[in-house]
Formats: structure tokens, C-alpha cells, sequence
């Protein structure tokens, strides 16, 4: 895998794409491990030579394996549900069953089995009493459908119908029942919603462990690194001023210069890492300093925070993610709505804490669930659901085109 990195590496340090791999390494005790690389170019000031780059880089060995494992099993539900067999029933006005195709046989019964007796003899008790009210739509003329459970030689099986009534001179006179046997396909959809919740409750893992180590780095960057740049500023301008040599001291004053502007770097990488108003004043301090550094300072655009009722102090991953969600749908007003102004509205419903984003941008179907939109905002809002859906929140999003956009988060 070495040439996909290096051509990845070559690729950003043209000034191409950002780095961002997946490949493979060998671990001392000879394990194959897989790791996602990212990482971003620092240019100088004239932005033609690079300095030098700044990333991370993931393990996703798990990751992989799971959503290899869910590739599995979805294949496997598309096998069982295309070779599904289908058994098609005639029943009488009386709830009488007068004929049967052969795939009744698939269910363990034969034709002698079936016909003349009540169909209702073969449905779960618990299923009678919707199957009794579907037939009398069905009379009315009506056509039905659902899942139920029948009971066979095999035993119970759960089945997909599709009533449709037969109608003769006006008058429906009988029923054609198409029954498919889902029993297999219900336990896929077991296994693969149990591998969902799975790769769910990792990937909100993987983000928390992502804040930890940010934070980590975050306070080294800052007590560290930092610190003994500002120490290095204050001793060459300490003896800038003790030097008459005219050329040193511009020497020196560059330099110093220079190491300003280094500090000022590390404190903004600093803050990009891990944002220190989040951690030490809460959610509500550290989206309204978001909110005027870098969507009305930064990007130009005016922005009014309301806070409806406090809702700080709140739990490290709810915090966490909180922020996370609403800068995300920030970026996406920035990226892509080309708004105005934008509104940001934290408050409270009942035991939920609500956060409402409004901009007057450009607007999109939301009907369509952003199918239209680029891979970008499709991709950040499905983001932004899975996070919220790993703490039992929710997105809503109203917009129209040339409406504006409204997003509620809801937790």
C-alpha cells in the first residue's frame, strides 16, 4: 500500500486534494492492521512552498471488520428475500379457502390440507382479530396488507400478505391471498440491526476517544509547545534591547517576529484541536465564541444567539457532541446555503434540550431528504443523525428552495 500514501502525500503537497488514506501496516508482532491518515498542508505566507503537515492517524481495523460483517449479512438478506417463495390462497366470502397454488408446499402443507377449512384456523390468535377487520375491508372491495404470523407443519411462520379482493359484476365474491414467507428475512434484519447498534455504539467511541486524545494533544501543544515559544519571544526581545548592532537587531526583531507569529499558529492549532471554552465555560460559551470568531468574523456572515433557558452543566458526551452537531450544521450554512445571517436559538422542551439553527439561505427540498444536494451535505447530516441518534436525539430539517433552512436538534 505504500504507493497509494505516497501518491496521497505527493497529491497535497501540490496543492491537490488534502490528505486522506486508508492503508494497511505491520504491527512488530507481525498483525495486519488497517489505518485511516489524515492530514493538512501548512503553506507560506505566499502559499507556494509548504512547511509542513499536521494530522492524524486512526485505527479502523474494527470499523472495517463490522461493516465487512454487515456487508455479509445484508448479502445474505438479499439472497433469502429474492428466493423467497410465494404461496397464493383463494378464499370464499364464508373465509373459506377453495384453492391453493403448490407453493403451499413450501410451508409444509399440502393442498388437502388447506382447502375447504377457515383460513383464520392458521393465524396466530393474536393476529386474528386485524386479520378478521382486513377481511371486511377487503369486502368493501378495498385491497390489504401487513405481516402476520401463521401456523404451519413447520411451525410459526411470519409471513408478508398482499389481500386483494375479486370482484365480479360489481360484487366481490372472493379474495386472492398472496402470502411470502419473511421468517428468514425478519432475522436478518434482527442480526443486522444488532450489527447497526453495534458499529453505532463504536463510532461514538471512536469520536469520544478522538476528543480525548485532541484534548490531550491540545493541552501538550498549549502547556508546552507554546510556552517555550513565548519564552523564546521574551528573551530575543530582551536582548533586541540590549544590542547596538543595527544589523543584529533586525535580525533579531525578524526573528522575534517570526516567533509571534509561530505562537499565534500554535494557539489557533491549539484551539482546533480541542476547544478550551467548551471544556472550562460549557456548551453555551463556546457556541456563542464559534459564533462570533468564526461565522460572523471569519466568514462575514451576522449571526443573533438566543438562550431561551440554560441548559449547562451537561455530561462530557452530550456536551461533546452537542458541539460537535452544531458546528457541523454551522459549516454546512457557511459551505453551502450561501446565507446572510443565521439565528441560533438553545432552550429547553420538557426533560429535551432543543437547538434551533435558521438562515435565510438558498434552501433545498427537504422533502428529498437532500438527495439532490451535493455528497458533502448529505454525508454531514447523516453524520450529524447517527451522532444524535447513539444519545436518543433527533434532526429535523425544514426548507424549502429559496427559503431558507431550519434545523431543530433535539436531545
Amino acid at each position: 500500500d505504500r504507493r497509494i500514501m505516497t501518491e496521497a502525500v505527493a497529491e497535497a503537497l501540490r496543492g491537490g486534494s488534502r490528505y486522506d488514506v486508508e492503508y494497511r501496516v505491520v504491527r512488530p508482532d507481525g498483525e495486519v492492521r488497517v489505518v485511516r491518515s489524515q492530514g493538512d498542508v501548512t503553506w507560506d505566507k505566499s502559499g507556494g512552498r509548504p512547511l509542513r503537515m499536521f494530522g492524524t492517524v486512526q485505527d479502523v481495523t474494527e470499523s472495517k471488520r463490522v461493516e465487512a460483517a454487515m456487508q455479509e449479512s445484508e448479502q445474505k438478506y438479499r439472497e433469502l428475500f429474492e428466493n423467497a417463495r410465494e404461496a397464493i390462497l383463494i378464499i370464499d366470502m364464508d373465509r373459506r379457502i377453495t384453492d391453493v397454488n403448490t407453493f403451499v408446499e413450501g410451508y409444509g402443507f399440502s393442498k388437502e390440507d388447506l382447502i375447504g377449512r377457515n383460513y383464520l384456523d392458521f393465524v396466530v390468535e393474536k393476529y386474528r382479530e386485524q386479520a378478521i377487520e382486513d377481511f371486511e375491508q377487503l369486502r368493501r372491495g378495498i385491497p390489504q396488507e401487513g405481516e402476520f404470523e401463521v401456523v404451519t407443519p413447520k411451525g410459526v411462520v411470519t409471513a408478508d400478505y398482499r389481500d386483494n379482493p375479486i370482484a365480479r359484476a360489481g360484487n366481490v365474491i372472493g379474495v386472492q391471498a398472496i402470502l411470502t414467507d419473511i421468517t428468514e428475512r425478519k432475522r436478518a434484519e434482527d442480526e443486522l440491526r444488532k450489527y447497526q447498534a453495534k458499529l453505532k455504539a463504536m463510532a461514538s467511541e471512536i469520536l469520544q476517544t478522538q476528543e480525548r486524545e485532541r484534548g490531550r494533544l491540545a493541552v501538550g501543544l498549549h502547556d508546552n509547545v507554546c510556552q517555550n515559544l513565548v519564552l523564546a519571544k521574551l528573551t530575543l526581545e530582551s536582548a533586541l534591547r540590549s544590542i547596538s548592532d543595527t544589523k543584529l537587531a533586525a535580525s533579531l526583531g525578524t526573528a522575534a517576529d517570526i516567533m509571534g507569529e509561530a505562537i499565534n499558529q500554535a494557539e489557533s492549532l491549539t484551539f482546533e484541536l480541542s476547544n478550551p471554552v467548551l471544556d472550562a465555560f460549557g456548551f453555551v460559551a463556546a457556541i456563542d465564541k464559534h459564533l462570533k470568531e468564526e461565522i460572523r468574523k471569519k466568514h462575514g456572515i451576522a449571526v443573533e444567539f438566543k438562550v431561551e433557558e440554560q441548559v449547562d452543566p451537561l455530561e462530557d458526551d452530550i456536551r461533546a457532541c452537542l458541539f460537535r452537531v452544531t458546528r457541523e450544521l454551522l459549516n454546512n450554512v457557511v459551505k453551502h446555503a450561501k446565507a446572510h445571517k443565521v439565528v441560533v436559538g438553545v432552550g429547553r422542551r420538557g426533560d429535551n434540550i432543543c437547538i434551533t439553527l435558521r438562515d435565510d439561505g438558498a434552501g433545498f427540498k427537504a422533502a428529498e431528504d437532500t438527495r439532490k444536494s451535493s455528497d458533502t451535505v448529505r454525508f454531514g447530516l447523516f453524520s450529524v443523525r447517527e451522532q444524535l441518534e447513539h444519545l436518543g436525539g433527533r434532526l429535523i430539517i425544514e426548507s424549502e428552495p429559496g427559503q431558507g433552512t431550519v434545523a431543530t436538534v433535539i436531545v
